[in-house]
């Protein structure tokens, strides 16, 4: 079962309300990677390093 597209653009609303979107918990790259593509201002993650960044990857 896949999920469905939320309505709105929860960032996009938020940016419109001049705040700042901060997530949590990401637990790999990968999760990492797709939170930065959407667009998040940050990121809060289980382990130093999941950043492309830092990582070396």
């Amino acid at each position: 079962v896949s999920a469905a597209e939320p309505e709105i653009d929860v960032l996009e609303a938020a940016r419109a309300e001049g705040r700042a979107v901060n997530v949590w918990t990401a637990t790999n790259w990968v999760q990492f990677d797709e939170l930065a593509a959407a667009g998040v201002d940050g990121i809060v993650a289980d382990y130093p390093g999941l950043s492309g960044d830092s990582s070396g990857r």
